[in-house]
Order: structure tokens, then C-alpha cells, then sequence
């Protein structure tokens, strides 16, 4: 009889773990989950000579000595739907340095673009020269986040840029 009951017991156990709502990997990354409403977050200089946009492998650097500030575009896919693109920057220990917010209305193609249909294109600037990022050496490698109307989860991948002295 001991041995029924601690079958039956083994049985519920592995059905219950079985089924069992689990937590998914989208759910786990929380924050860091991703929608697919922008594409790639393009940096640049905005007082630099503009080259034309080429996918970069390597992570975008920047001088805080030779910037006064950087220009962040967002662009968006045609299909989405969204009224304000808020950027996040976190500072290289991981803490939120600042946000801002910008409203999404449809553009002309981004600088050294071709024509074609146009995706929604928001820019933002990030001032470097004077600010705390100076002052306080916030020196190292930064990450940018791009959200949609509020929505916790970002809109792209993360973007990683270095900021040196």
C-alpha cells in the first residue's frame, strides 16, 4: 500500500510540472524583451561631415572632448503605429541617466538615404559637452533603449556606443 500511495504521489508531481504554467523566456527577459517597430538606432555627430549610413559591426565611439553633442535617429517600420518614441540612456554602471521624448510624424528619408517610401524618422540629441557625462567622467560603454508610446518593452535592440575622454 506505502508504494501505491508514493506512485500515485511520483504521478501528480510530474503532472503538475508537467503542466504547469511556466515563465517564458519573453516573460523572464522582462524589460529587455524586444519589439520589432524600429529599426537599428543610428548615432552620429551631429557637427561632423555626414558619410553616408553603413551598417556598422563595430560599436560607435565618441570623443567627449572633440563632440558638443550626439544626434540618436530612430526610424520607424511603416507599419508601426505610434505617437511618441521615448529614448533612454543608461549610463555605463547601468543607471538611467536621462529620457527624452520626441513625437513621431512622417519624414522625408534620413539623411543619405534614396528616396523610397519613407519610414517615420525621429532624432534626438543627447548634449555631451558641459553636461555631467564631462564633469563626472561618465566615460565607458553607454546603452541606449528606443520605447513606443510608454511601452516597457523597447522597440529595437539596445544600442551600445562608447563615450571616452
Amino acid at each position: 500500500m506505502p508504494g501505491k500511495r508514493i506512485d500515485a504521489i511520483a504521478c501528480s508531481l510530474l503532472l503538475v510540472a508537467l503542466f504547469a504554467p511556466r515563465e517564458t523566456l519573453a516573460q523572464r527577459r522582462g524589460a529587455n524583451e524586444v519589439g520589432h517597430s524600429c529599426l537599428p538606432i543610428r548615432v552620429f555627430d551631429p557637427d561632423a561631415p555626414r558619410t553616408s549610413p553603413r551598417r556598422a559591426r563595430e560599436m560607435p565611439s565618441f570623443s567627449a572632448s572633440a563632440i558638443l553633442d550626439l544626434e540618436f535617429q530612430i526610424r520607424l517600420h511603416r507599419m508601426a503605429r505610434a505617437d511618441r518614441v521615448e529614448v533612454k540612456f543608461f549610463t555605463p554602471e547601468g543607471s538611467l541617466y536621462q529620457t527624452l521624448s520626441a513625437p513621431v510624424s512622417p519624414s522625408s528619408p534620413a539623411d543619405g538615404e534614396r528616396p523610397r517610401a519613407s519610414h517615420p524618422v525621429v532624432s534626438v540629441t543627447l548634449p555631451v559637452a558641459g553636461t555631467t557625462i564631462v564633469s563626472s567622467a561618465l566615460y565607458g560603454v553607454w546603452r541606449v533603449e528606443v520605447h513606443l508610446d510608454g511601452d516597457q518593452r523597447p522597440c529595437a535592440r539596445a544600442l551600445e556606443l562608447a563615450i571616452r575622454p
